[in-house]
């Protein structure tokens, strides 16, 4: 069953660990293979003991790619916990150009202007979503690129979590 259009999502919880893969076509996404662990090494949804639950994986992505055919490239993770925090940002910048037309340069720096915050030491940002875009002073705006004006100010979203359990995840792999 080999195919170049797999997706695969990976959700280690506190009692399962659970893969699911599933393959692209013109309808939509079709699973065609699922599998469930017992869960170890993991806390409340965090990662503690990185060597028991990296072995859980490779047994389950040996078993996957004996049952499919062929080896999982890359994976979608589930990032869980109490651990986890979200905040919102905002950036304000001028527009550079002197014709005053927004450029994807101009929404690079606001973007770029609100994701300067101050965090904890043991805190990282993982995620940022734009939430809107204000050109002098009208907000609502989802793609802000073409359109005249001389503010250009982005609200975001960020989300984060506590390092050393971002870590943990990253080592797994």
């Amino acid at each position: 069953m080999a195919s170049n259009h797999l997706i695969s999502g990976l959700d280690i919880g506190t009692n399962n660990i659970k893969v699911l893969v599933a393959q692209e076509t013109p309808q939509g996404l079709k699973p065609i293979f699922q599998i469930q662990e017992k869960s170890r090494g993991v806390r409340r949804g965090v990662v503690v003991e990185v060597d028991l639950v990296s072995q859980i994986l490779g047994e389950i992505f040996s078993k996957i790619k004996k049952e499919i055919g062929q080896k999982i490239e890359g994976v979608y993770v589930n990032v869980g916990g109490s651990h986890l925090f979200s905040f919102p940002s905002r950036g304000v910048i001028s527009v550079s150009r002197a014709d005053q037309r927004i450029s994807e340069e101009d929404v690079s720096r606001v973007l770029q202007e609100a994701q300067i915050f101050s965090l904890p030491s043991n805190k990282e940002v993982f995620f940022t979503l734009p939430k809107e875009f204000i050109v002098d002073g009208e907000g609502g705006i989802k793609d802000p690129v073409g359109l005249k004006g001389v503010r250009l100010e982005a609200e975001i979203l960020a989300v984060g979590g506590f390092s050393p359990y971002l870590n943990n995840l990253v080592k797994l792999f």
